[in-house]
């Protein structure tokens, strides 16, 4: 059950889905939000607010649809396991008649 909670909830932010840019010097993957280049360890310019806001947008889009695709895949798998084991249970009761 705890796995079942991890996977659903707020605290769950995966930082795969973090949106990225390029670090002007080294042109490397960083973080959106990222003040230093953990490559070149170059300091960056901040994101104006506008383009902060729109990244923060992006993440949060993302998140919430990797919580929705993984509720039902896990609603699909149990309703699954329930057919399954409803069949076995079908075949055994049959074999014994």
């Amino acid at each position: 059950m705890k796995i079942v909670y991890a996977i659903t909830s707020k605290d769950f932010e995966p930082k795969d889905l973090m949106p990225k840019r390029r670090c002007p010097y080294c042109k490397e993957l960083i973080n959106y939000n990222a003040l230093k280049c953990k490559y070149c360890k170059s300091d960056i310019k901040p994101l104006p607010s506008s383009t902060k806001e729109k990244y923060d947008n992006l993440y949060k889009k993302r998140i919430k649809r990797r919580r929705i695709i993984t509720k039902i895949i896990l609603i699909l798998s149990l309703v699954l396991m329930v057919i399954l084991l409803y069949w076995i249970y079908s075949l055994e009761k049959g074999a014994y008649r």
